[in-house]
């Protein structure tokens, strides 16, 4: 085989494997600290202490291009740090399963029967973000999360993110059904998001055509539970103000 050809195969080599599409990375969040991620290039989600918050799971994503998950070994409240403010927005496809969460009951159990077990808490956050998907995070999902009292807004979807979709969710709400509002529950600004139950593609083999999702409980917000800037949204089976 000559050099030329080895190098031409070479190349076209080199050229297959940067083509790929980046496989999933599954990020296990162990801490209920707020901490922010090392600023290392090879740390994936590790903070200073070699834990993952959830603060350093979306920032390794946002820094990782493809989907990522985002998983859960531990359950309670995670107190947003003030002094780091807003919890970073995401601008690269994530999918949070708050369902991990140790002793969470069951994604076939109502949801008036089964609170998130992972909590985010915005108290003393200036206009404060629980979680927000900025253009590039389209077709991020959210199950299974609690997130309260945040003085601006509990989940921000900004212009240019579309096709999330959020279920079994508390906005506003605590565990224990007490309110614990934000000013706005969700802030939607970009198109075809999904709030709760949709029609769609269910999870059988192989798909077929059914209701997806159980809803979220959106209640005890200040200003509103659902606030719409855009199209072809939809907000389907929740409990809006219970």
């Amino acid at each position: 085989m000559t050099n030329q050809k080895r190098s031409t195969w070479t190349i076209a080599a080199m050229l297959c494997m940067s083509a790929s599409p980046a496989s999933a990375t599954t990020y296990v969040v162990n801490t209920l600290l707020d901490t922010p991620r090392v600023n290392d290039t090879y740390a994936g989600c590790r903070d200073a202490e070699r834990r993952c918050s959830l603060r350093a799971a979306i920032e390794a994503s946002n820094i990782r291009p493809g989907t990522d998950v985002i998983e859960f070994s531990v359950a309670g409240v995670i107190q947003i740090d003030s002094n780091l403010g807003t919890m970073i927005l995401a601008d690269d496809p994530i999918i949070i399963k708050g369902q991990t969460a140790p002793g969470y009951a069951g994604m076939g159990v109502d949801i008036g029967d089964a609170p998130p077990r992972v909590f985010l808490d915005g108290t003393g956050v200036t206009n404060g973000i629980g979680l927000g998907f900025l253009d590039g995070s389209s077709g991020s999902s959210v199950t299974a999360l609690g997130v309260v009292n945040f003085s601006y807004v509990g989940i921000l979807v900004n212009p240019g993110a579309e096709d999330i979709r959020f279920d079994s969710c508390y906005i506003g709400v605590g565990s224990s059904g007490l309110a614990a509002g934000n000013s706005f529950g969700f802030y939607i600004r970009g198109n075809d998001n999904k709030i709760g139950r949709y029609a769609g593609l269910t999870s059988a083999i192989p798909p077929v055509l059914g209701v997806v999702g159980r809803g979220n409980i959106i209640s005890g917000n200040t200003q509103t539970g659902v606030w719409l800037e855009s199209s072809g949204n939809v907000v389907g089976g929740n409990r809006i103000g219970t």
